[in-house]
Order: C-alpha cells, then sequence, then structure tokens
C-alpha cells in the first residue's frame, strides 16, 4: 500500500473509531461527521453530562461553524425540543465549505453544560469520507485559542499539536499548519527542507490570487523571509489595490505612526481612498473616523471638525459620542457635543434593527452589546443636558442609561446617584446604589452619596452598619473620551526634575492611559499586532503592580492583561518615560498571546532587558 493512502486510510479509520465514540455521550450528533449541506441531529442527554441542565425548562445549542476558507464563520442557535429525558433538534450546515463545528448548551435560565470546558465538537468531511482542508487545522487551533469568547477550552497543548499533524498528513502543502504549530509550542522545530517547499509550492502557484495572502504569512511569519514576502505583498496590492490586503497594510502604517496630526492626516486619506471597505473590515471605518475625529477634538477645532463631519456621512452612534465626549466634558462647545449625542443615540437605535449580528456573538451576548453601546452614549448626552441645565432631561438619560447597562459601569453609576442626591430624591438615589452594589460596580465616590442619601433619610451613623458589607469600590474606567489625550509620545529628553517614580504612580500613569486612549475609540484600546498583521480591540483586565518595573535610566515598563474582541488574551508591555511633566507612555509592544511569549525578560544590576525568543 502506497503511504500517502495508508496515511489516508489511517485517518478514516481514526475517524470512525472516534465517532464510535459518540455513544453514550452527553451529546451525539447523526451523521457523526457530516458533509456540508446536511440535516444533523443533534441530541442531548443532561444526565450524562457531569454539568447537565438536568432542571432546564427549555435548552438552546449554541454553535459555531468554521470553514475551510480561514475567514468564514456561521453561528446556529438551535432551540431543541424535549424527548422524554432527552433534547432534539436539526440543523442545516449551510456555511459555504464548512470544516469544522463547536457547540455547548445553555438552559433558558443561562445556565451553560460546556462538558467541563471541553466542547464538543466535529469534524465536517468530504465526498471521500475524510475532514476536508482545515477541519484539524481549527480543531489544534481550539486547544490553545479559544475561537470566540464563550467557547473557552481549556488549553491543552499537546492535544493541538496532535491535531495539527493530522492536519499535515491529509494535506502536506497546507503551509498555516506550520504557523499554527509555531503559536501552539515555540520550541516546534519546522522542517529543514521548509523553505524550499514552499519556494516550489509558490512557484507553481503564484499566478493564483487567492492562495498568495497564504504564502505572505508563511513567508513572513514562519520563515522569516521579509525580501520574499515584501514581493508577495506588492503583486497582491498591484492585483486588488482597494482590496483587504492593501487596507490592511495602510492601516499597518497608521499604527505605527506615532505623531497624531500626522496618523489623522493618514486616516483621512484612508478614508477618501477607500470609500467601500470590503467585506468583514467593515469595523476599521470605525477606528479610522475616531483617529481624525480624537486630533479636531484634541485640537478643539470645531470648525475642522464640523466641515469633517459634514463631508463624511458618520453611520456609527460610537463614534459620534468620542467627539460629544470630548466636546461636553472639556467645555469646548457644551450645546454641540449634547447634540452630537443625541443624533448618536438616534443612530444606535436606528442601525440595532438593521446591523446583522456577528457570528462571534451569541443572540443574547449581540443583544447586551447594542444595549450597553446604547448606555454609554445616554450617559454622554445626559451630562450634555445637566451642563446647560436641563436637569429632568438629564435625569431621564442617566436613568436609561443605567438600565440598558444594568449598573454594570461604574462612572454611570456614580453620576446617576450624586445627581438624584442632589435633587434630594433620596429613595431613588438609595435604591440605584443598591442595585450598583449588588452587581459590585461602586466607586469611592458613589457610596459617598449612598451615605448621604441614606443618612438624611434615616439619621447620622445609620449607614455604618450598611458600609461594612458593601463590596470594594472600584476606580471608573471610563467609555469616553475624558480631557485631552495624553501626548502621543514622550519628551526626547527627560530632565532631571522629574518626580520621583514609585509603582504606585507607574500603576496610576499606565490605567490612566489606557483608560483614555481606550475613550477615544469607543471604549476600546487599540494597538497594531505586527505578527498577525491586524488590529487589535482590546478591553483592560488588569494592571500587574508586581510587574511594574525599571528598563534603565528614566524608562521604566508596566505589564497588563487584555481581552481581545477575537477571543483571546494579550499581555502587552508599555514603555514610560520619566518626565518634568509626568510619566509618559513611549512603547507599547505585545509581550504574550494566549499566554505564549514574543519575549522574555532578563535582569542585571536592577534594571530589565528584553530577549528575543529562541
Amino acid at each position: 500500500m502506497k503511504p500517502k493512502l495508508q496515511a489516508a486510510w489511517s485517518l478514516a479509520f481514526a475517524l470512525v473509531c472516534s465517532a464510535q465514540l459518540w455513544a453514550g455521550d452527553a451529546a451525539v450528533l447523526k451523521p457523526a461527521s457530516p458533509q456540508a449541506q446536511d440535516e444533523v441531529t443533534l441530541t442531548y442527554d443532561p444526565a450524562v453530562s457531569p454539568s447537565g441542565l438536568k432542571e432546564a425548562k427549555a435548552v438552546t445549542a449554541q454553535i459555531f461553524l468554521c470553514g475551510s476558507e480561514l475567514d468564514k464563520f456561521q453561528r446556529e442557535e438551535l432551540a431543541l425540543t424535549r424527548q422524554q429525558n432527552l433534547w432534539q433538534g436539526k440543523f442545516k450546515i449551510t456555511l459555504e465549505n464548512a470544516a469544522f463545528g463547536i457547540f455547548y448548551f445553555e438552559s433558558s435560565d443561562g445556565k451553560k453544560d460546556d462538558n467541563s470546558q471541553q466542547y464538543w465538537d466535529f469534524s465536517v468531511v468530504g465526498a471521500n469520507g475524510l475532514p476536508v482542508k482545515n477541519a484539524y487545522l481549527w480543531r489544534g487551533l481550539n486547544w490553545v485559542f479559544p475561537l470566540i469568547s464563550d467557547m473557552r477550552r481549556t488549553q491543552d497543548k499537546e492535544r493541538a499539536k496532535a491535531e495539527l499533524q493530522k492536519e499535515l498528513e491529509l494535506y502536506p502543502n497546507n503551509w498555516t499548519v506550520y504557523l499554527a504549530l509555531k503559536q501552539a509550542d515555540k520550541d516546534y522545530v519546522l522542517p529543514v527542507d521548509l523553505q524550499t517547499r514552499v519556494d516550489r509550492d509558490f512557484e507553481a502557484n503564484k499566478n493564483d490570487f487567492k492562495k498568495l495572502a497564504s504564502f505572505y504569512h508563511v513567508y513572513m511569519r514562519a520563515l522569516n523571509d521579509s525580501s520574499r514576502a515584501a514581493e508577495i505583498a506588492d503583486m497582491i496590492i498591484a492585483q486588488e489595490p482597494k482590496g483587504r490586503f492593501a487596507l490592511q497594510n495602510r492601516v499597518e502604517a497608521l499604527f505605527k505612526e506615532r505623531d497624531l496630526d500626522k496618523r489623522a492626516a493618514m486616516a483621512e486619506q484612508i478614508l477618501a481612498d477607500f470609500p467601500v471597505l470590503p467585506k468583514g473590515l467593515e469595523s476599521i471605518k470605525e477606528l479610522l473616523l475616531n483617529t481624525k475625529l480624537n486630533q479636531l477634538v484634541r485640537n478643539k477645532d470645531v470648525a475642522g471638525l464640523d466641515k469633517f463631519l459634514a463631508s463624511n456621512k458618520i453611520e456609527s452612534g460610537v463614534a459620534l459620542n468620542n467627539v460629544a465626549w470630548g466636546l461636553i466634558k472639556q467645555d469646548i462647545n457644551v450645546e454641540r457635543g449634547a447634540e452630537l449625542a443625541r443624533q448618536g443615540i438616534e443612530l444606535l437605535k436606528q442601525n440595532a434593527a438593521k446591523e446583522e449580528k456577528p457570528p462571534q456573538f451569541s443572540a443574547k451576548a449581540w443583544q447586551k452589546q447594542q444595549h450597553n453601546q446604547l448606555g454609554v452614549v445616554q450617559d454622554t448626552y445626559a451630562l450634555g443636558l445637566y451642563k446647560l441645565g436641563r436637569i429632568d432631561e438629564a435625569e431621564r438619560s442617566y436613568a436609561e442609561a443605567v438600565a440598558n447597562m444594568d449598573y454594570s459601569d461604574v462612572g454611570v453609576n456614580e453620576r446617576y446617584v450624586k445627581l438624584l442626591v442632589e435633587r434630594n430624591k433620596l429613595d431613588l438615589a438609595i435604591a440605584a446604589a443598591e442595585k450598583a452594589a449588588a452587581k459590585e460596580r461602586i466607586t469611592t465616590g458613589l457610596i459617598e452619596a449612598y451615605k448621604q442619601a441614606y443618612e438624611k433619610k434615616h439619621g447620622t451613623g445609620s449607614f455604618a452598619a450598611i458600609e461594612t458589607k458593601l463590596p470594594k469600590p472600584r476606580k471608573e474606567h471610563p467609555e469616553h473620551p475624558g480631557g485631552e489625550h495624553p501626548s502621543e509620545h514622550p519628551s526626547e529628553h527627560p530632565t532631571a526634575q522629574a518626580k520621583e517614580v514609585t509603582k504606585e504612580s507607574l500603576a496610576e500613569a499606565i490605567t490612566s492611559y489606557i483608560n483614555k486612549d481606550a475613550e477615544l475609540k469607543g471604549g476600546y484600546f487599540c494597538t497594531y499586532d505586527p505578527e498577525a498583521k491586524a488590529v487589535l480591540v482590546l478591553t483592560l483586565d488588569k494592571v500587574h503592580q508586581d510587574k511594574l518595573a525599571k528598563v534603565s535610566e528614566g524608562v521604566y515598563f508596566a505589564c497588563c492583561d487584555f481581552k481581545a474582541t477575537n477571543g483571546k488574551m494579550y499581555d502587552l508591555d508599555f514603555f514610560m518615560k520619566a518626565t518634568d511633566s509626568g510619566l509618559q507612555v513611549s512603547e507599547v509592544t505585545i509581550h504574550k498571546e494566549s499566554g505564549k511569549p514574543r519575549y522574555g525578560w532578563v535582569e542585571k544590576d536592577g534594571v530589565w532587558s528584553k530577549q528575543p525568543r529562541q
């Protein structure tokens, strides 16, 4: 028997055996190894699973499908029907070139059976009964990197490598697998003849435009052949100057530019050159708009702002909110800011009905995000109304904001409770403060307002028993621009009169920088990933105060954890310089992706330096 045929038969045998393991499992698919366009019956037995939804009154299967083309996805939310002690439903695999599926079960009261964080999955097979291209690639990747945030598996590097090796057995020229193997295991050694094999395959396929991007990535990220990668990049851009690759290259250059005025000019030019963005990259428009709008607000250029808004159709309520908050918070033009916030609210309400849910969101998560965005803009509008003396309207807008955000934002909670106390609406203030405390989303300022309202109603000293039971207050992590944006890069020559730097001042400076930058970008901190060739959209999770350290004289770094909208966790290092005006960020680097370090740290004589991973 020929080796390749033998490998195929061994894989087919393994697939049949794995299909037999479904018997007695909590989840059973029929057919166990479906083909594209198959109707699949899914049966769930909660009694078999350790975390089974035995008392559920209704059960939904949350199914996420990945395509053989690596940018194609689909989400199915399948309502199951009770069949005695089992739950059952049918769905059709309609995703074009579907390759892999992963799923879990959820009850109507929000409880989840995720198979003890292992989830359930299946491969889509072709007419030959073998998994289609990239089925094993997706499975392998999913054991080290979550595909989406609500399907975060327990990591298993060895299992990931085994699945990726299966992909190579079936599809030896799937060069993307080698990138995945390096991501799964930094010590993985590439085959010595890989460069020769890739070169040969590239020469045979260089006229196939659809394959060029994959060659670009393997040359750039696996083989470190930047000259060949640049050659391929020129070929792609020449053939599709308005395509996704060309756009991503332009955005990469924009994010490397440190000067905000120059970056804003680049953003404006990209918007002019790409009036219609490639499918799947529409969200980049908001980042580009925010870059230009941020510059105009920072420069307090209201005339330029009005001109830009008039010449660019802004369809994002979040983008308008970012402008509105800057105008209101800095008292640049409160009336204009309030009007833009009102328009932002109307846009969000209109778009909510027509926007298509992205596949990485469940219906519930997507609805929550839409409500949260609306609440953010209602908070901005409320502050504008308050400053304009329209207090009744401000109170109503704050009430709508906290309701839409379900008391999840500490800053909005504080502003609402303080206004109620100011208006002597003690019962409403106490009730709102209790809801915020129940969510553990309170600040020191909110506690003070809560105490004032409570003791006005129940007498001096009555709040003491309440205060001891309150959760720890949080610092506000604003969703909006607050004051002038910090300097894009520090002074090149810090003076000797710079203030003494402590861990506390480092933590405070880096948190302020991240929060203010996120405020200007719709609540997210954004940075460019040179390895992935993509912009990361991040939310701050934690500043590691135990990892704040000195790098060199007058230069320090802070280590922070972020959650990305792609479901991954990132560890970013922020380098800061001490100046006579305080600490200022000079560089941001990605230290870890999903726990995998890109470089290490070495300490000598109390000073730390970066050391590349071999």
